[in-house]
């Protein structure tokens, strides 16, 4: 956890070469400890753990999206709404919620509505 303090680009750089590792769990990892210190360059890496065969590693990149709070990332919380895992449905609405302000829950409908 010594990486969330440094200051470094490098170690960012580390972390989104980790969400393209082959182990599921340094996937995991990486998408975790990039929401536990916002950097908006970790938005466009998060997003494409989105589409993760993990689903913890899904959950973890769209809850971790949530605190970076980037709006280049609604749209794509809002196709993991239609994600088969409930988990990752329900940490995309959170984020949502986080970087909008609007509560409008799980229904990909009501936020395709709310974007036009």
């Amino acid at each position: 956890m010594v990486l969330l303090y440094m200051k470094d680009d490098r170690v960012a750089e580390i972390l989104f070469t980790s969400l393209k590792n082959d182990d599921v769990e340094i996937r995991r990892g990486a998408a975790t400890i990039l929401g536990c210190c916002p950097n908006l360059k970790a938005a466009v890496p998060l997003i494409a753990a989105l589409r993760d065969s993990d689903t913890l590693v899904r959950q973890a990149a769209a809850r971790s999206l949530g605190t970076v709070r980037d709006i280049g990332a609604v749209e794509p919380l809002i196709a993991a709404l239609s994600d088969p895992d409930g988990n990752v449905r329900r940490e995309a609405a959170d984020a949502l919620r986080m970087i909008t302000a609007k509560n409008l829950g799980p229904d990909p409908a009501k936020w395709q509505k709310w974007k036009e």
